[in-house]
């Protein structure tokens, strides 16, 4: 049996649960919702859940985007900012034409 240390126990490994930011963002988003939907609250709104537990899933270049960002009012406007910084317009341009031209 491998042995566990204190951390392994109080620290959530997210890049086991979410993959690695590297990924499609969609799919990190995606995945990411899918894990929130089993915390519930009396009281707290999913959006809520969203915002807290999404700044804990992040981790180097993408953690200090998020610090630098003004704060998101709603979970949809920080999932629209992330998807813009991290799947800009470019990006879904080319995987377009690249579709089409198959």
């Amino acid at each position: 049996m491998e042995q566990r240390i204190l951390r392994d126990y109080t620290m959530p490994n997210l890049d086991a649960v979410l993959g690695s930011l590297n990924e499609d963002p969609n799919q990190y988003i995606k995945r990411f919702l899918t894990i929130c939907h089993a915390f519930k609250y009396n009281g707290v709104s999913d959006d809520a859940i969203h915002l807290r537990l999404f700044t804990l899933s992040l981790i180097d270049d993408a953690f200090m985007w998020l610090d630098l960002e003004p704060i998101a009012n709603s979970w949809d406007e920080l999932a629209s900012k992330f998807l813009v910084k991290y799947f800009p317009s470019t990006k879904r341009i080319k995987l377009r034409i690249d579709i089409i031209n198959f």
